[in-house]
């Protein structure tokens, strides 16, 4: 009788959410009604610090299902017309009341939900259809989505094992169908990755200082930050000091970064992208960024897992290396004769058109 009593109380006290996702990017199943209509993704994103979502009116915004608002009586509030930047771009709409869940936090009525309708730049298209912001100025707490993800639960973690992204090399390229990863709350590691060691944050969101090394430059004390759907960036010196037009593979330095006395190498193939519709140039995915900040964007966290921690109103990152599974992506033979081109999103040093990123962004990474 003893045992049966606590299992019932182990099943009624865990919170834990595991979930796998498809694709290149994490996201959250998505959804406004009971039963599930539809799904919809929903991006995660450590570079915005809102959540909104895409309607039918935003026309051209989206590869993905934008929504169709209107079928779920959703009332519009007296709140003031948003605006939220996102890249190079700007959203706007309006913020209803309404029903809203994911599979990561329970399903409620009564929510704020904010319903972009506009855009700044005509031809911009995303692959999701809205955005979950995971980034914050001072508290973890002040940010919506982080209070719904730690709702309920007592070990605050959110986990994220992304495993390997698409980039494509000389005569293999990462196979897409079989990319994907995981995000868990509530547990302390994941299958996958090794025993993480946590970092105080510093400056505002989620900033940590470390030491990056490229080739036989060594930067120390340097701002990092994180991106979960972006290459790498890093400042304009920095780029312009270790990365050129039209490398070769023997000239891509190698890159360590540190934190502590934690050290992870990220092997060179991680950076490399084969471009056929350019004569099959190489491109080195690290992109110019124009402050003095460090991003590492997935190019990096696909050897590496990343976990967010919070103590009080506080949030430490956790990171860990990425062990190798059996079902991870694998590296397949390259398709050739459908041409390629470069997902970087900055034209760096590629001197790429933003039409050219665009068409890259939608039909490789998201596909």
């Amino acid at each position: 009788m003893f045992l049966y009593v606590l299992l019932f109380i182990l099943v009624l006290t865990c919170h834990a959410e595991v979930f796998k996702y498809n694709g290149n990017v994490p996201y959250l199943q998505t959804y406004f009604s009971i039963p599930k209509d539809k799904i919809f993704g929903v991006e995660l994103s450590l570079q915005d610090s809102n959540y909104y979502f895409l309607s039918t009116e935003c026309k051209n915004c989206t590869k993905s299902k934008s929504i169709n608002f209107s079928k779920y009586g959703f009332v519009k509030t007296n709140d003031s017309r948003f605006t939220y930047p996102h890249d190079e771009i700007t959203y706007s709409g309006q913020n209803y009341k309404g029903s809203l869940g994911t599979n990561m936090f329970d399903y409620k009525d009564g929510e704020t939900v904010p319903i972009v309708d506009t855009q700044s730049k005509e031809h911009f298209v995303t692959a999701w259809s809205g955005f979950f912001g995971l980034n914050f100025e001072n508290l973890w707490n002040e940010n919506w989505t982080w209070e719904k993800l730690f709702n309920n639960i007592t070990n605050k973690k959110f986990i994220v094992r992304r495993g390997p992204h698409y980039h494509v090399l000389k005569k293999t390229e990462v196979d897409k169908q079989g990319l994907h990863g995981v995000i868990a709350t509530d547990v302390d590691t994941v299958k996958g990755c090794g025993e993480f060691t946590y970092y105080d944050t510093i400056d505002k969101g989620i900033t940590l200082q470390g030491s990056i090394k490229i080739g036989e430059n060594l930067y120390p004390n340097q701002k990092i930050q994180f991106s979960l759907d972006d290459f790498s960036t890093v400042p304009t010196d920095m780029f312009e000091k270790n990365y050129k037009y039209n490398m070769k593979e023997e000239e891509i330095p190698p890159v360590e970064v540190t934190f502590g006395t934690q050290k992870f190498s990220v092997p060179k193939e991680n950076f490399m992208f084969y471009i056929e519709d350019y004569n099959d140039m190489l491109h080195v995915t690290v992109g110019d960024s124009k402050n003095d900040i460090v991003t590492l964007g997935f190019d990096v966290l696909s050897t590496t897992c990343i976990s967010f921690a919070a103590e009080g109103t506080k949030m430490k990152v956790g990171l860990a290396a990425a062990e190798v599974l059996d079902d991870d992506a694998k590296m397949v033979p390259r398709e050739t004769g459908g041409g390629t081109t470069t997902p970087e999103p900055n034209a760096g040093a590629f001197g790429l058109s933003g039409t050219v990123v665009m068409f890259a962004i939608v039909f490789l990474l998201f596909d």
